[in-house]
């Protein structure tokens, strides 16, 4: 990320300054090494206890995390620190050593950064568990086995479809389709998350030419995972996809990123959004009202619609509560100039109160559930869901 944002001349110099920040924690006798990239080993002798390697993690962590100075700019950074200890009446050899210690450091990382972890052996089988599903997923991208289910957005006014939300599949080779939930934990490694979210925009290009070609144009949603925002990524894969398929109309494809702490906490994020809606790209922000401070999220972020979380829309009929919630986030983002779209509707009833509020656009297996490429193709060229309406 250094490196993207401000060069590799300052990306070493980083690496430079956090060099000498460890080497001041180890003693003379001590080894320390840089492996590659951003990461470290310490070869450290005589500590007898568990107590002296917390305190030396404690005083790695402290030593890092100081803001360091790039040129006219200060940036902060974590560290994740691994420990893993030999003793003499063990077999454990020096590879082995490394593994357990690098193991333990992907655990520190797991559990949110800049915090140190002993080595566990029930550790290293659940990370290698983990590690065996980031490769499994990352081979059935290769081998081409994901696909999108497509599932509409629906103007109750008109009844007529207003787009599509594409949601990721697993063509699974030995057990059939398999849902987001049962692999989509593996994109907590950041580079298996950049190369899903490159899948998913390169497939929906792929999508919106070949209804096109179809005679449609329907706008789709894809979801991305918030820290790929943090860099040019998104906005260099925009723009090069909308130079390869130059007759699709940017306003054909919607961003929609979850609501959490890595989105609202970044600018950066919020400089990647502004700089793909001058691309004529719109964003959502997905499942609004249960992440990370909904407001600060609308003050920092300049979106063009709010997804309200389906877990409103499903009490709407039974707490007055969740409907008056509704009420007042259709109310605030249209003072922000927003549109909204209620998720998860499945009842007439849902639908005739949000209706009544105001809510106009509303996706859900009322209207339809999530379905294959081919038969959402036939679904938008029918261009409506049910008698929606004359509901």
């Amino acid at each position: 990320e250094i490196n993207d944002r401000y060069g590799h001349e300052l990306g070493d110099e980083l690496l430079t300054t956090v060099s000498r920040r460890l080497l001041s924690q180890f003693r003379s006798t001590d080894t320390v090494a840089r492996l590659g990239g951003d990461e470290f080993i310490a070869v450290v002798s005589d500590y007898e206890s568990p107590d002296a390697y917390r305190t030396l993690g404690e005083r790695v962590l402290a030593e890092t995390s100081k803001p360091i100075d790039l040129g006219d700019k200060s940036v902060a950074i974590s560290t994740s620190v691994g420990v893993a200890a030999f003793s003499a009446d063990s077999d454990t050899t020096p590879d082995q050593l490394l593994r357990q210690s690098d193991s333990a450091m992907y655990q520190s990382k797991l559990e949110g950064k800049n915090r140190y972890t002993l080595f566990n052996p029930k550790t290293e089988i659940e990370i290698t568990a983990f590690n065996n599903r980031i490769n499994a997923l990352s081979n059935a991208i290769d081998n081409n086995e994901l696909v999108f289910h497509y599932q509409p957005k629906v103007d109750v006014v008109s009844g007529r479809i207003h787009s599509a939300e594409a949601l990721v599949r697993w063509q699974h080779p030995e057990v059939g389709i398999r849902y987001p939930g049962s692999f989509l934990d593996a994109t907590e490694n950041i580079g298996l998350s950049l190369k899903l979210d490159t899948w998913a925009l390169e497939t929906a290009f792929e999508t919106a030419s070949a209804w096109r070609k179809a005679g449609l144009e329907v706008p789709i949603s894809v979801n991305i995972d918030p820290r790929n925002l943090t860099s040019n990524w998104l906005y260099d894969t925009l723009k090069g996809l909308l130079a390869k398929y130059d007759s699709i109309a940017p306003s054909l494809l919607d961003i929609e990123v979850l609501e959490n702490a890595t989105a609202v906490g970044n600018a950066s994020v919020a400089l990647a959004i502004k700089q793909c809606q001058e691309l004529g790209v719109s964003f959502s922000i997905d499942d609004f009202g249960t992440g990370y401070s909904s407001l600060a999220y609308l003050q920092r972020l300049p979106l063009d619609e709010l997804k309200i979380d389906r877990s409103f829309v499903t009490d709407i009929a039974a707490r007055p509560d969740a409907l008056a919630i509704v009420r007042t986030i259709l109310m605030l983002a249209e003072s922000l100039g927003m549109t909204t779209t209620a998720e998860g509707v499945e009842t007439d009833d849902q639908r005739t109160l949000l209706k009544a509020v105001g809510c106009q656009e509303m996706q859900g297996f009322l209207f339809s559930a999530a379905v294959p490429p081919d038969a959402a193709m036939r679904l938008m060229q029918s261009g409506a869901v049910k008698d929606t309406a004359a509901a």
